[in-house]
């Protein structure tokens, strides 16, 4: 149990945990299914081997009765033994040679082991630092969006202030009524102008003497 939670621990870096999980699980069936296999070919094969050497002597023993056909039974039956036992043992090499790769895959998953657990503690110590920096971070974004919201509030009061000349229309009203107070203020500079004309003017028609009859009026 130990063995396959430190594998699943292991490759869930990797696959995730879950799929760690049945990936060990199917690796351990694996590994029993093949140490199965070579139990029962072991088995097998030793089954083989006493049956032959039973045959031998068997045969041995017919030799020396007889010469006959049986004899040559016997022994076509002990060939077909001798194939069976060769086909086994080429069994029994492939088998192993699973079992092995299968120790090999073990030992690399124990070294991974071994480094991830020796990985952990600096591991441990750069979040303990990147949570410090975020902390800072936060912090400082605390003291910029507080920032951000005098600039937004300046920036409201310079809109209202500024409201019209980023209205065109209103722009143009002022505009107009610019003129206009300019055109009133020409205006009345002339009106001035004619009115002290006239005063003056007035003025030196009542100093003449009256020779030409009353003046009726001066405007």
């Amino acid at each position: 149990m130990m063995k396959q939670e430190a594998a699943v621990g292991a490759l869930a870096r990797h696959l995730g945990k879950r799929a760690a999980l049945v990936e060990v699980k199917r690796l351990l069936a694996a590994e029993q299914k093949s140490e199965k296999k070579l139990t029962a070919a072991k088995i097998q094969n030793l089954a083989l081997e006493m049956r032959v050497q039973s045959r031998k002597e068997h045969i041995r023993e017919l030799e020396e009765k007889t010469r006959g056909s049986v004899v040559e039974k016997l022994k076509s039956d002990n060939q077909i033994y001798e194939a069976m036992i060769m086909e086994c043992e080429k069994d029994l090499i492939n088998i192993q040679k699973g079992i092995t790769s299968d120790r090999v895959f073990q030992t690399h998953l124990k070294e991974k082991i071994n480094f991830v657990e020796l990985e952990i503690p600096a591991k441990r110590a750069s979040l303990a630092k990147i949570k410090a920096m975020i902390g800072h971070k936060r912090k400082a974004l605390v003291g910029v969006m507080m920032a951000k919201d005098k600039l937004r509030a300046d920036n409201l009061r310079l809109n209202e202030r500024c409201s019209l000349l980023r209205n065109k229309k209103l722009l143009q009203d002022f505009e107009k009524v610019v003129d206009a107070c300019k055109d009133l203020e020409s205006q009345t500079d002339i009106l001035k102008r004619q009115h002290e004309k006239l005063s003056v003017n007035c003025s030196a028609v009542k100093s003449k003497p009256k020779q030409s009859g009353p003046l009726r009026h001066c405007v």
